[in-house]
């Protein structure tokens, strides 16, 4: 893999460390060598994989709220990071729909504090990706992939706050960053729904299928046939490390946005991904016919051209691997294996992967 042992010594801040994301991405960074330290709220019950991983002792992790502005001044200035990956967020969009403002003060409040308390940090150079959403765009509902130049908008608390997070990034790199810090780069990365194993959050497709093979029950199917942008937690993990290590050499411009998504046969329907896991973990489905209240977008994909061009980042695998590792990384837990190592397993094929398509690009 290209540049393997860039991060080897780097000092890095991960905000929302114990979410599924998180997990990974912390997971990646330590087998790179990475120094991490991570910034979540006291655990709940969807972090399993975060304790199944056993990354973090007591010294290299920090429980506290992202809306704290002392303790997470305190815990960077501790830590003094040279990149941050900012992650904690409220991620469900049916949950904003429940306590919306929840949602908009842990991502748009948490957001201010993030880039507010790194202005005292007394470090030679800091570079910042700041994770949003494919949903920051105004969804029209039409076949084309939304470009880092479409208009933002947001239906739900969830996107919206999402979309403001955006509009907040842009205003302190332009009003701080740019002026009186600049030391301190940052970049957003809008990317889509990820899959993969370890995640057992609420309402979520993978999770929800999981639990009803465990279970023995039907799962039941919402909306079977929207289209989503599915990819593998480690396509856009990739897209965050390349973008944030670019940051830093000054390769790309501070204030960018990128896109990460699949590749087109990877915007698919619900029902698609179903029929994929089951013939891995075979399960019973049942199609709910009531109709659903509340707004979810039916289509959605994301042009990922800008990061082909200025990031060199493509992604690696198609749609029939993306779920059957996804699928048989939960099958083999349930089995009894161990989770540390179906993760080095899967990222040991991934990083096997990208080498072999940077050599066929050559």
């Amino acid at each position: 893999m290209k540049s393997n042992d860039y991060w080897k010594g780097k000092r890095v801040f991960v905000t929302g460390h114990t979410g599924f994301k998180g997990s990974w991405l912390c997971h990646w960074l330590k087998r790179k060598g990475a120094v991490v330290h991570g910034y979540s709220k006291p655990q709940i019950e969807e972090c399993i994989l975060h304790g199944l991983l056993k990354n973090f002792g007591n010294d290299d992790q920090t429980f506290a709220d992202i809306r704290d502005f002392n303790s997470l001044s305190n815990s960077l200035n501790s830590f003094k990071p040279e990149f941050i990956f900012h992650l904690a967020a409220q991620a469900l969009v049916r949950s904003s729909y429940d306590d919306p403002l929840e949602t908009w003060s842990t991502n748009l409040v948490g957001t201010a504090n993030l880039l507010e308390a790194v202005k005292s940090l007394s470090v030679a150079k800091l570079s910042i990706v700041l994770v949003t959403s494919d949903k920051v765009y105004e969804n029209r509902e039409w076949d084309y992939p939304y470009r880092e130049i479409d208009r933002l908008g947001g239906h739900d608390p969830y996107s919206a706050s999402k979309a403001a997070k955006e509009i907040l990034a842009n205003s302190w790199n332009s009003s701080f960053f740019a002026k009186n810090y600049k030391h301190i780069r940052m970049a957003t990365a809008r990317s889509g729904n990820v899959i993969g194993g370890g995640d057992w959050a609420n309402d979520r497709i993978v999770p929800d299928l999981i639990q009803s093979n465990i279970n023995c029950r039907s799962l039941k199917l919402r909306n079977p046939y929207s289209t989503r942008p599915w990819q593998h937690v480690l396509e856009p993990l990739k897209g965050y490390l390349t973008l944030a290590q670019m940051l830093q050499d000054d390769k790309v411009p501070s204030g960018s946005s990128f896109n990460f998504g699949p590749s087109e046969e990877s915007c698919t329907s619900v029902l698609n991904l179903v029929n994929i896991a089951f013939s891995v973990w075979p399960g019973k489905l049942e199609l709910e016919t009531q109709i659903v209240q509340r707004h979810e977008a039916n289509k959605l994909s994301l042009s990922i051209s800008k990061a082909a061009a200025e990031l060199n980042w493509r992604p690696i695998w198609n749609f029939k691997t993306t779920v059957g590792r996804t699928i048989n990384w939960y099958k083999l837990l349930h089995e009894g294996s161990n989770a540390i190592q179906l993760c080095d397993d899967d990222i040991a094929l991934f990083e096997r992967q990208i080498d072999k398509t940077e050599r066929e690009v050559k």
